[in-house]
């Protein structure tokens, strides 16, 4: 009867250790907390797939943009996660390994911070139809019209 609550027991911790809850984490240079944005790790709407410390996450471009905010500000960020025994560190410098330019956004990053995310989904499609209509080139010359024929 012990072996099967002890191998639930071990199966709750294991799927504890898989339901991890990531933040990216803005701390003084003193290390107190100031701020915090939540990573993902799994696809939805609105997320960008991006790579920190050779792992796959899921971010806003907001989040992207408040790194760099941050650090620009004096402060440092990491990527942390906590199971009930205090905060650990999942990545060191993550600024330094994703920009908004990585996940297609061009525009600068004060201004991504203040969008909230539709205007930053209706920006994106907007960049993506003028790209597209970028490609195509007129001579300069003047068309010749249905009378001129």
């Amino acid at each position: 009867m012990r072996t099967p609550i002890i191998a639930l027991a071990l199966s709750l911790i294991a799927g504890t250790a898989q339901a991890t809850e990531f933040f990216m984490i803005s701390r003084h240079v003193d290390g107190v907390f100031y701020a915090s944005h939540r990573m993902y790790t799994e696809r939805a709407r609105g997320l960008y797939q991006i790579e920190l410390c050779g792992r796959k996450y899921w971010s806003r471009p907001r989040t992207i943009a408040w790194m760099r905010w941050e650090v620009e500000h004096g402060r440092k960020v990491t990527l942390e996660f906590n199971q009930g025994s205090g905060w650990r560190r999942a990545c060191l410098n993550p600024q330094e390994q994703v920009s908004l330019k990585d996940i297609g956004i061009e525009e600068d990053y004060v201004l991504v911070m203040r969008l909230d995310d539709g205007e930053i989904e209706y920006n994106q499609r907007f960049q993506a139809l003028k790209k597209a209509f970028n490609k195509y080139s007129n001579s300069g010359e003047q068309a010749s019209t249905y009378h001129a024929k």
